[in-house]
């Protein structure tokens, strides 16, 4: 194919995608292929083993892990708009297909659903929130009162860092939606003042659960991993 075709093609295929931003992830589980009302649902952890699967690996890393020939995946701030991500990837096409050619790497292309999964992956990767004022936001609005971390706090709802599975961010909001009814209840029948959210605190917070998370799955099953402090 030549490079107009490649160009065609590939804009095809960007201006296929689009991404429904801040869905729950079980609903993504629940219809990775379907779309709603034109928009293109991708599942993230189908976009991480596209990620391995097409070859990104080879040029780009994820915090860290990975080629070098391009910027770290993992440590740039990603748009929240797909469109924009779309155009970011138009805008390097060019040399990345010239480096790519120099250095004998096959060429990715993607067909389907494939761009939308590797969009939602590369977009779930980017915690925008501080851990340490998280955890600041997770003792002032009173969460320690039915949650633990590593032991310490609550015992009605569940411990919030012991797990071999960390949950990336866009999981665990997902997660705090699907249980807010139940959680509202309980708060109403003990009498607890149900905590709101202003400016960045929620990215804040789940930076900050997410930040114990890993650290209690890099302390086993058996360990006592500290919160960070």
């Amino acid at each position: 194919m030549n490079r107009s075709g490649i160009v065609q093609k590939g804009l095809r295929a960007l201006l296929g995608v689009f991404l429904l931003s801040g869905l729950p992830a079980e609903a993504q589980r629940q219809m990775p292929h379907h779309h709603l009302e034109g928009v293109q649902v991708g599942n993230p952890a189908v976009g991480k083993r596209l990620f391995q699967r097409k070859g990104c690996v080879t040029c780009h890393a994820i915090k860290g892990q990975g080629g070098t020939v391009g910027p770290d995946l993992g440590k740039i701030q990603h748009t929240h708009n797909v469109y924009q991500m779309a155009a970011s990837m138009w805008n390097h096409a060019t040399q990345m297909t010239r480096t790519m050619l120099e250095q004998g790497i096959k060429r990715p292309e993607f067909k389907g659903d494939e761009m939308a999964h590797l969009l939602a992956y590369l977009h779930s990767l980017e915690v925008l929130g501080d851990p340490e004022r998280g955890k600041l936001v997770f003792a002032q609005k009173g969460c320690l009162k039915c949650h633990s971390i590593n032991g310490e706090g609550g015992k009605i709802g569940p411990e919030l860092a012991r797990t071999t599975h960390p949950h990336p961010p866009v999981e665990l909001a997902g997660a705090m939606w699907n249980h807010s009814p139940v959680m509202s209840a309980m708060m109403e029948g003990m009498r607890i003042p149900r905590p709101t959210f202003d400016g960045n605190e929620m990215a804040d917070l789940l930076a900050y659960l997410d930040a114990v998370q890993r650290e209690a799955a890099r302390g086993g099953a058996t360990g006592a991993p500290h919160h960070p402090r």
